[in-house]
């Protein structure tokens, strides 16, 4: 049986189009890239749960509020979270000791969700952990390399929006992170 000869391996041979060597350069690095990225945010986060009984669904909601209180639908609008998960989660946390809110009475229904002590608390430890593994993952990149990359990546994302969903997700990330001031 004849071996099949891909595309995607021309560039090896020296092809003379830039453009296209890189796109099947990453048509073969991408996968890898991913895979192991994901792969190590996944052991970042089972540290995370390991250390401190919180899951990785919880760890957004801890971060969101690091950022400052909000209401519960302000919450679900800044991680693009359904309002039913994210009372569930805002129940864990305020069993936990996390977070609480400021409403005068229990049938308030306009009041914001704050953390508590402890949770600002875990919310810093986890923070600091999850830089710690993007410290590993930026290690010899220059800032100005890094924000290529982030900026490069985000219009890939943006490019594979068929609903037209994705630039308000991009929006809302940034102002839950206050990323403006690096563009």
């Amino acid at each position: 049986m004849k071996r099949r000869s891909f595309r995607c391996l021309k560039w090896m041979e020296g092809s003379e189009d830039t453009n296209e060597r890189l796109k099947e350069y990453w048509m073969l690095f991408m996968p890898v890239l991913m895979k192991n990225t994901l792969n190590d945010a996944g052991k970042c986060h089972n540290r995370i749960k390991d250390l401190y009984g919180i899951s990785e669904f919880h760890v957004k909601y801890l971060i969101a509020l690091y950022a400052g209180s909000c209401t519960q639908s302000e919450l679900s609008e800044r991680l693009h979270f359904d309002k039913a998960n994210t009372a569930r989660a805002i129940s864990v946390l305020r069993e936990n000791g996390y977070v609480d809110d400021d409403r005068k009475s229990s049938r308030s229904r306009n009041y914001k969700v704050f953390l508590t002590e402890s949770g600002t608390s875990l919310a810093s430890k986890v923070i600091d952990e999850i830089e710690g593994n993007m410290d590993v993952v930026f290690r010899g990149i220059s800032d100005e390399d890094a924000w290529t990359m982030v900026h490069t990546m985000e219009k890939m994302y943006l490019n594979t929006d068929t609903e037209g969903s994705h630039q308000k997700t991009v929006d809302g990330l940034k102002r839950v992170l206050r990323l403006n001031c690096h563009e």
